[in-house]
């Protein structure tokens, strides 16, 4: 019996020894030129050896990607550099030569672990292991860059802005006419501090114009102004801010070619390119000054698409206006609209967003409807069927914010995730891959996130900590991550020092 005793004893201290069977620490922690690098599983720390998620970190190693399903075998290369590393394998090949390694890649919950600090010294990076911290700072001098809280985004044709919690504006990507902000027509691919705006409280980025809420409901507009978009009275482009008259503004919303502000008093003001009637004044003359759309009131939201635009009453009812070629105004017809007229079929909704050429909806019950073009199966339903009044997207609920690009469709869901559907050309959808999606997949490896935007092409998300998140078309540098990589999974923005 003392013998049984002891041996269980024994078991007991080498289950408790055993690798991976360490007491609870906290987490370790990665941090690359002084930004820490977001894993959807925590790093693990086994024998002496950290191993990690391989997309997050051989991306922010400037690393190109590959995985190869029927060898198993994850692959990180940039010029004069190819590491190659198979799964159970624990000889690794850099340029085709063999280089032995401490702990095999695996995979661990779904997602495939590699060696960090071997990754990260053929790359070029040095490598240092604060035990006191748990954390492992590789490249510079591993002190943190000072960090930048964003609370607002805005995403256009091919540009962003950004606002920090501070009130200062941060824009980047395409420039051609001024959208930027900077005085100049160059492009910018990371973010660059727009001088000259007082505090900032509200963002809209349309197709290449941009516009400004102060907290005083004052606002500032810049960019492309062929059609009269940026509200001055005129055609002439400006590259700086510049303030409009507009009365009391509480929300901005930006089209491709079209504005539209809700005042205070809960009516709506429009005005830019008015060709497919979506200044909403019951004509089709372009407006280069504010003017009431017609017959709105009591709206506690607005939202510009393409030629089309959306207003929400606060009772929960939805109005459309503008172009219908698609059946984007969802009352039912394909007859453009140059007055508000009710979509049908919807009650009780609590936010909306316009599309380039659809449209969408959250429910009360936070379920999501959607309508117009389906080409690439933007509307979510399962087909490629437009649509000319709402239809329920697939399997979506518990949603909080929803927004709507050229082709592709975004759902923020109540726990934090972002579900996307439509068109992947360029990764807009951030699943890891460019297959279009005729219902919602879920964006990969984002968390906590508060806000989502879309652009032509591209997404953006922005987290509870203030992080923003980029991927798809970068063909104008409009990730903000610096050069023009398309990008089919989520990378953060780094944003200079305050």
């Amino acid at each position: 019996m003392k013998k049984l005793s002891l041996m269980l004893v024994i078991a007991l201290l080498l289950t408790v020894l055993a690798p991976g069977a360490a007491l609870a620490q906290d987490p370790v922690r990665v941090f690359v030129d002084g930004r820490e690098v977001s894993f959807t599983n925590p790093p693990v720390l086994e024998a002496g050896t950290t191993l990690v998620e391989f997309r997050p970190i051989f991306e922010r190693l400037g690393l190109t990607v590959g995985w190869d399903q029927d060898t198993r075998t994850v692959t990180g290369t940039k010029t004069g550099l190819q590491i190659e590393l198979r799964i159970g394998d624990a000889v690794a090949l850099v340029n085709g030569q063999e280089a032995a390694l401490r702990l095999a890649p695996r995979i661990q919950n779904g997602r495939t672990l590699v060696p960090l600090r071997f990754v990260s010294e053929q790359a070029g990076f040095p490598v240092q292991w604060d035990s006191a911290t748990r954390q492992v700072r590789i490249g510079g001098t591993g002190v943190p860059a000072p960090v930048v809280s964003v609370v607002r985004l805005a995403a256009g044709g091919a540009h962003m802005l950004a606002v920090s919690e501070s009130g200062r504006v941060y824009s980047w990507g395409s420039n051609s006419r001024g959208q930027l902000g900077l005085g100049d027509g160059v492009e910018r691919t990371r973010p660059v501090v727009l001088d000259g705006l007082p505090v900032v409280t509200g963002l809209a980025a349309g197709g290449s114009h941009s516009l400004a809420l102060r907290p005083d409901g004052g606002v500032w507009s810049w960019g492309l102004n062929i059609y009269g978009q940026l509200g001055t009275g005129n055609t002439v482009d400006r590259s700086r801010p510049g303030e409009i008259d507009l009365g009391a503004i509480r929300e901005l919303s930006a089209g491709r070619d079209h504005s539209l502000g809700l005042r205070a008093d809960a009516t709506v003001l429009a005005w830019g390119g008015n060709d497919r009637g979506q200044i909403g004044d019951g004509t089709k003359v372009d407006r280069s000054r504010a003017t009431a759309v017609s017959g709105l009131g009591n709206i506690r939201q607005v939202a510009a698409g393409g030629t089309h635009s959306l207003a929400l009453s606060a009772d929960g009812r939805v109005y459309a206006w503008g172009e219908n070629r698609f059946g984007q105004l969802g009352d039912g017809s394909m007859a453009d609209r140059s007055r508000p007229v009710a979509v049908r079929g919807l009650t009780g909704v609590t936010m909306v967003a316009a599309g380039s050429t659809h449209s969408l909806a959250i429910s009360a019950d936070g379920r999501v409807y959607a309508w117009g073009e389906n080409r690439y199966g933007q509307l979510g339903d399962g087909s490629l069927l437009e649509r000319s009044m709402p239809v329920a997207v697939s399997g979506l609920t518990g949603v909080v914010a929803v927004a709507a690009g050229d082709g592709h469709s975004l759902a923020l869901r109540n726990d934090g995730t972002v579900w996307a559907w439509g068109l992947n050309f360029d990764g807009q959808l951030g699943t890891g891959n460019r297959v279009e999606r005729r219902t919602p997949a879920r964006v990969d490896g984002l968390m906590s996130v508060r806000q989502i935007v879309a652009g032509d092409r591209f997404s953006a998300a922005l987290t509870e900590t203030g992080e923003v998140w980029c991927w798809g078309l970068n063909n104008r540098g409009q990730l903000g991550l610096g050069g023009f990589t398309e990008r089919t999974r989520p990378q953060q923005v780094v944003f200079p020092a305050p």
